[in-house]
């Protein structure tokens, strides 16, 4: 009996100190490594950006471009047709829509008489049109409207001017027309150096009355 009671008693004590050893002693602990974050952290509310250059730009065809011309087609057709009244209803569309050509048409039809009353002014009206838009024979035509004062008052110095232009465009008319002033000196004292200029330009090209009046400045011109 004392036997079991010593053995009871040595297994009670060393289970408390097993139990007081658990107690008293820490048990380790487990830190999670932090996740370093971004120092500067990604928005999502911003949109990404755009590029620095400007796209391209788009050419759309011209309405009124293809309209105009459209007028000016149906215009030729209806004069071919000798439908003159039809046919200047068309070249006034397509030339109210800055058709050069047109324009030109107009002008002439006007300055004929055909589908339509004679008008001068309207001759110069659409011949001024078609010239600033650098038409050689609207501009020749129109400096010879104001050589001799038709639709506008007679203006030397315009005329000379639109001479020059389409002259220096060389179109042999105007280089004639031209040449003939500096000859003549109309409305500015005679100049047969620029007479001999433009006649030469224009004979070059074969004007045979360019070639007669060259004949007579470079007689004057050996005389002097």
């Amino acid at each position: 009996m004392k036997k079991q009671f010593s053995t009871f008693f040595v297994i009670f004590f060393s289970v408390t100190l097993l139990l007081s050893s658990c107690m008293t002693n820490e048990q380790p602990t487990f830190k999670p490594t932090p996740i370093p974050s971004p120092s500067t952290p990604p928005s999502f509310s911003q949109s990404p950006p755009l590029p620095s250059e400007p796209l391209p730009s788009v050419q759309l065809p011209s309405l009124n471009a293809v309209s105009a011309e459209t007028y000016y087609k149906q215009g030729i057709a209806y004069y071919d047709d000798q439908e003159f009244i039809q046919a200047i209803d068309e070249f006034k569309k397509a030339a109210k829509l800055a058709h050069v050509k047109a324009q030109f048409r107009l002008a002439k039809m006007y300055y004929d008489g055909q589908g339509v009353a004679r008008n001068s002014a309207k001759t110069a009206q659409w011949y001024r049109k078609a010239a600033l838009q650098g038409h050689v024979k609207a501009q020749h035509l129109l400096g010879a409207l104001y050589f001799v004062g038709s639709g506008v008052a007679q203006d030397y110095e315009q005329a000379l001017k639109w001479y020059r232009q389409a002259a220096e465009q060389g179109y042999t008319a105007a280089q004639l027309s031209l040449g003939m002033m500096y000859y003549n000196g109309n409305g500015m004292p005679r100049d047969l150096l620029q007479a001999q200029k433009w006649l030469s330009l224009a004979a070059k090209q074969g004007d045979q009355d360019a070639m007669t009046a060259l004949t007579k400045v470079n007689t004057l011109l050996a005389q002097e």
